[in-house]
């Protein structure tokens, strides 16, 4: 533990930041392999929770964002980069009970 708060003290000293970025469903040519997996139902019904697919543009925009904008304050977080699905799962307007997935496996 004393290792970690040390490097974290030699990171921050150095100016370095360290955050993540946690997409949704993207539109890149992996996106079918996603979609198959998860179901083609499912991948919909991701999507109509937050009315479209990503685009790639979508996450770069955060990314050039937390490296080069007005972000310098923005330290050691995970950023979901989703079109607000999971915070529409935490408070409710987006009900994962609902999605095809879930549904077919209370059947």
């Amino acid at each position: 533990m004393a290792k970690r708060i040390l490097l974290t003290g030699q990171v921050l000293d150095r100016g370095i930041r360290v955050n993540s970025v946690s997409p949704g469903p993207v539109n890149t040519p992996l996106f079918p392999y996603f979609e198959q997996d998860a179901g083609v139902e499912q991948m919909a019904w991701l999507n109509e929770q937050v009315g479209r697919v990503a685009t790639p543009e979508d996450q770069a925009e955060v990314v050039t964002w937390l490296l080069v904008g007005d972000s310098g304050w923005v330290n050691g977080v995970d950023l979901p980069v989703d079109g607000g699905l999971s915070a529409g799962m935490t408070v409710g307007w987006a009900n994962p009970k609902d999605s095809p997935a879930s549904r077919s496996r209370s059947s």
